[in-house]
């Protein structure tokens, strides 16, 4: 299991061999949060960047997961309309209340910066879906059954090449997407 830095910003994740960016996460919400304050149309265009699933932390997946609802609902992506939404949803307490998401909003970096933390997490994310990615041909290669190994082969090598495009951030039409099952 990697070790935690003493910073806390790379945080191990039990029986995963990908860390968890803790501090990009947080400062790439709080920069979301700064842009709600411009307007939707503001932070639309920085929501498109990611994914839900760009962010290793549960809690951060179900605060983005928020301001991507409430953008779509036509609202933006403030902490009233982020805390209604995971009250909504029930998990605000999941999150750590009204408490964290006032921390996620104070830890804005400056937003010239946004791509390239974007960038970050979608690598962080790359490698966590090429890990599953061996996992499944290892359970396949494991089970005996040839066709099933080579064709999950097959499956995974496709997968691979979407998860580096990904984190290069060459493919515009976010293709991996399709090659994810659990995709947002």
């Amino acid at each position: 299991m990697p070790q935690k830095r003493s910073s806390g910003r790379i945080t191990p994740t039990r029986g995963a061999s990908v860390p968890i960016d803790t501090f990009t996460e947080k400062a790439i919400l709080g920069m979301l949060f700064d842009a709600a304050n411009e307007g939707a149309s503001t932070v639309k265009p920085l929501v498109e960047y990611l994914r839900t699933h760009s962010f290793g932390d549960f809690r951060h997946r179900e605060v983005f997961r928020a301001m991507q609802t409430a953008l779509a609902a036509g609202q933006t992506c403030d902490l009233v309309s982020v805390n209604s939404e995971l009250t909504k949803s029930k998990q605000l307490d999941a999150v750590g209340s009204i408490g964290y998401l006032t921390e996620l909003a104070g830890n804005s970096l400056p937003r010239i910066n946004f791509e390239q933390h974007a960038r970050s997490l979608a690598k962080l994310e790359s490698l966590r879906l090429a890990f599953e990615a061996s996992n499944d041909l290892q359970r396949a290669i494991s089970s005996g059954d040839q066709s099933k190994g080579v064709a999950t082969m097959r499956e995974v090598q496709q997968r691979l090449a979407s998860h580096v495009a990904l984190a290069d951030g060459t493919h515009a039409d976010n293709s991996i997407v399709s090659a994810d099952p659990d995709s947002d």
